[in-house]
């Protein structure tokens, strides 16, 4: 959409221990408890560890998923982030997603976010990018420095693990940008035509119903989850169909795209 190619994104939301950081620690994934055992959802194949029908409806919407999280709405992403990350909230899946874009909603209106949205198509230098953000983000490049992400760290609420304001984060997880003067800033894209066939590995024209694709060279069904049509005739896209952390030093980090 084209509210996705000049801002930034949803990664995701999830618990981390802190003050470590990403300093050699691993955050806490793939947690048994009040959600259910999650412990074997990598990847999310198994029923147990996809997003409920009800939570996708909510949040599968132009306003939200399909417009700053494309890979929620049309990839992988929501299932892959809710067993990994949201079964170690202690929260229910609607309400980890709910946190997640509250959180969202109240950082990109900051000055850092909002320098990298007015930067979109250009290139800036690494410190002034820095200076917006002060020491609370990690920035992650590519090969060609362009920027790939931005990490925020949180603290958490001790009773409710909800997240307050940023702490510094430390520069282990901007390695990748170290080596550039200067970070380019994704720009705005042109979007190309709706597709008129469909090839291996690439995405068809948008359905409603597999009889709509089969009007298509190539294609022989509606994707579930995508809604594109697919040359894929066995349908892979998956049905969109928590171990508590409580721990007082822990915060959490906020990723996003």
């Amino acid at each position: 959409g084209t509210f996705a190619v000049s801002h930034l994104s949803v990664h995701g939301l999830w618990p981390e221990y802190y003050p470590q950081g990403r300093n050699g620690s691993l955050w806490p994934q793939y947690c048994n408890g009040p959600a259910g055992d999650f412990h074997n959802c990598n990847p999310p194949v198994p029923a147990k560890c996809q997003v409920s029908s009800s939570t996708v409806a909510k949040f599968n919407t132009t306003d939200l998923w399909q417009s700053s999280g494309m890979e929620y709405a049309y990839g992988s992403l929501a299932p892959h982030q809710w067993s990994k990350h949201g079964s170690c909230s202690g929260w229910n899946e609607s309400y980890f997603f709910q946190v997640t874009y509250d959180t969202y909603d109240r950082l990109r209106i900051l000055p850092g976010p909002k320098s990298i949205e007015a930067a979109a198509g250009t290139s800036v230098s690494r410190s002034s990018l820095q200076s917006g953000f002060g020491k609370s983000a990690a920035f992650i490049c590519d090969d060609e420095c362009q920027l790939a992400e931005v990490w925020i760290m949180l603290e958490a609420d001790p009773k409710t693990q909800l997240p307050l304001g940023e702490v510094p984060y430390g520069d282990s997880a901007s390695k990748s940008c170290v080596k550039c003067k200067t970070i380019k800033i994704p720009g705005i894209r042109t979007c190309p035509p709706p597709a008129t066939s469909c090839k291996p590995f690439s995405m068809g024209p948008p359905c409603v119903s597999d009889a709509e694709c089969k009007k298509f060279k190539g294609c022989v069904r509606c994707g579930f989850t995508s809604k594109h049509c697919t040359d894929v005739v066995e349908d892979s896209d998956g049905g969109l169909s928590t171990d508590v952390v409580e721990d007082s030093d822990q915060g959490l980090s906020a990723s996003f795209v």
